[in-house]
Protein backbone atom coordinates (compact mmCIF):
# COMPACT_ATOMS: atom_id res chain seq x y z
CA UNK A 1 0.00 0.00 0.00
CA UNK A 2 1.29 3.24 -1.13
CA UNK A 3 -1.13 5.56 0.10
CA UNK A 4 -4.39 5.66 1.91
CA UNK A 5 -6.03 8.76 -0.48
CA UNK A 6 -9.78 9.20 1.10
CA UNK A 7 -11.76 7.34 3.69
CA UNK A 8 -15.59 8.82 3.99
CA UNK A 9 -18.23 7.64 6.20
CA UNK A 10 -16.65 4.65 7.94
CA UNK A 11 -16.51 5.21 11.43
CA UNK A 12 -14.14 8.15 13.03
CA UNK A 13 -13.48 8.54 9.36
CA UNK A 14 -16.25 10.74 8.42
CA UNK A 15 -14.96 12.93 5.43
CA UNK A 16 -10.62 11.90 5.73
CA UNK A 17 -8.44 13.07 2.63
CA UNK A 18 -4.77 12.30 2.33
CA UNK A 19 -2.99 15.70 2.31
CA UNK A 20 1.11 16.49 2.15
CA UNK A 21 3.23 13.52 2.08
CA UNK A 22 1.41 10.39 3.67
CA UNK A 23 2.84 7.78 1.43
CA UNK A 24 3.48 4.56 3.61
CA UNK A 25 6.51 2.85 3.66
CA UNK A 26 7.53 -1.12 3.93
CA UNK A 27 6.75 -1.23 7.76
CA UNK A 28 4.27 1.16 9.59
CA UNK A 29 3.43 1.49 12.94
CA UNK A 30 -0.18 3.00 14.19
CA UNK A 31 -0.66 4.81 17.26
CA UNK A 32 -3.26 6.99 18.81
CA UNK A 33 -5.45 7.08 21.94
CA UNK A 34 -8.20 4.97 22.06
CA UNK A 35 -11.17 5.73 20.04
CA UNK A 36 -9.37 7.02 17.08
CA UNK A 37 -9.92 4.68 14.77
CA UNK A 38 -7.05 2.20 14.87
CA UNK A 39 -9.18 -0.63 15.12
CA UNK A 40 -11.36 0.31 12.40
CA UNK A 41 -8.53 1.17 10.26
CA UNK A 42 -7.34 -2.58 11.05
CA UNK A 43 -11.25 -3.34 9.64
CA UNK A 44 -10.77 -1.48 6.36
CA UNK A 45 -7.50 -3.55 5.62
CA UNK A 46 -9.13 -6.70 7.04
CA UNK A 47 -11.78 -6.12 4.44
CA UNK A 48 -9.59 -5.41 1.74
CA UNK A 49 -7.59 -8.59 2.40
CA UNK A 50 -10.66 -10.51 2.48
CA UNK A 51 -12.96 -9.08 0.43
CA UNK A 52 -16.11 -9.38 3.64
CA UNK A 53 -17.63 -5.67 2.91
CA UNK A 54 -19.57 -6.27 6.44
CA UNK A 55 -16.31 -5.44 8.29
CA UNK A 56 -16.84 -2.27 6.82
CA UNK A 57 -20.51 -1.48 6.86
CA UNK A 58 -20.46 -2.84 10.41
CA UNK A 59 -18.57 0.66 11.04
CA UNK A 60 -20.49 2.87 9.27
CA UNK A 61 -20.25 6.58 10.52
CA UNK A 62 -23.38 7.39 12.92
CA UNK A 63 -25.53 10.06 11.83
CA UNK A 64 -24.71 9.62 8.33
CA UNK A 65 -26.52 9.15 4.99
CA UNK A 66 -23.94 8.71 2.56
CA UNK A 67 -22.74 5.07 1.79
CA UNK A 68 -18.83 4.12 2.86
CA UNK A 69 -15.95 4.98 0.09
CA UNK A 70 -12.46 3.97 0.53
CA UNK A 71 -9.70 4.81 -2.22
CA UNK A 72 -6.48 3.16 -1.55
CA UNK A 73 -3.54 3.08 -3.61
CA UNK A 74 -1.09 0.42 -4.61
CA UNK A 75 0.46 -0.09 -7.80
CA UNK A 76 -2.80 0.78 -8.80
CA UNK A 77 -6.46 2.94 -7.47
CA UNK A 78 -8.79 0.09 -5.73
CA UNK A 79 -11.71 2.09 -4.22
CA UNK A 80 -14.73 0.01 -1.89
CA UNK A 81 -17.87 1.40 -3.13
CA UNK A 82 -21.60 -0.20 -3.06
CA UNK A 83 -20.24 -2.48 -0.71
CA UNK A 84 -17.62 -3.91 -2.51
CA UNK A 85 -13.94 -3.73 -3.87
CA UNK A 86 -12.84 -3.06 -6.87
CA UNK A 87 -9.86 -5.59 -6.24
CA UNK A 88 -8.45 -7.38 -3.28
CA UNK A 89 -5.10 -7.66 -1.62
CA UNK A 90 -4.47 -10.99 0.39
CA UNK A 91 -1.13 -10.50 1.44
CA UNK A 92 -2.14 -7.85 3.65
CA UNK A 93 -0.74 -8.86 7.75
CA UNK A 94 -2.51 -7.39 9.94
CA UNK A 95 -1.72 -7.81 14.14
CA UNK A 96 -4.02 -6.81 16.16
CA UNK A 97 -6.73 -7.91 18.45
CA UNK A 98 -8.57 -10.11 16.35
CA UNK A 99 -5.30 -11.75 15.07
CA UNK A 100 -4.98 -12.59 18.67
CA UNK A 101 -8.38 -13.68 19.57
CA UNK A 102 -7.95 -16.23 16.26
CA UNK A 103 -4.64 -17.34 16.53
CA UNK A 104 -3.37 -17.25 19.73
CA UNK A 105 -4.42 -19.48 22.78
CA UNK A 106 -5.70 -16.84 25.58
CA UNK A 107 -8.26 -18.99 28.04
CA UNK A 108 -8.71 -22.72 29.76
CA UNK A 109 -8.62 -24.24 26.21
CA UNK A 110 -7.78 -23.47 22.97
CA UNK A 111 -10.64 -23.75 20.12
CA UNK A 112 -10.50 -25.46 16.73
CA UNK A 113 -10.45 -22.84 14.79
CA UNK A 114 -7.62 -20.99 16.61
CA UNK A 115 -5.58 -24.53 16.38
CA UNK A 116 -5.88 -23.98 12.41
CA UNK A 117 -4.60 -20.20 12.49
CA UNK A 118 -1.88 -21.50 14.69
CA UNK A 119 -0.53 -23.65 12.00
CA UNK A 120 -0.50 -21.11 9.25
CA UNK A 121 1.75 -18.47 11.82
CA UNK A 122 4.38 -21.50 12.83
CA UNK A 123 4.40 -22.98 9.46
CA UNK A 124 3.76 -20.37 6.60
CA UNK A 125 1.83 -20.35 3.78
CA UNK A 126 4.04 -22.70 1.53
CA UNK A 127 4.30 -25.58 4.54
CA UNK A 128 0.55 -25.50 4.93
CA UNK A 129 0.18 -25.97 0.85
Amino acid sequence: MKKIIRIENVGKFKKCAACGDVTLRKLNLIYAGNGRGKTTFCDILRSLQTGNGELIHGRGTLGEDGDPFIDVLFDKNITFRQGSWSDLVPNIAIFDDTFVYENVHAGEFVQHDQKRGLYNVIVGAAGVA
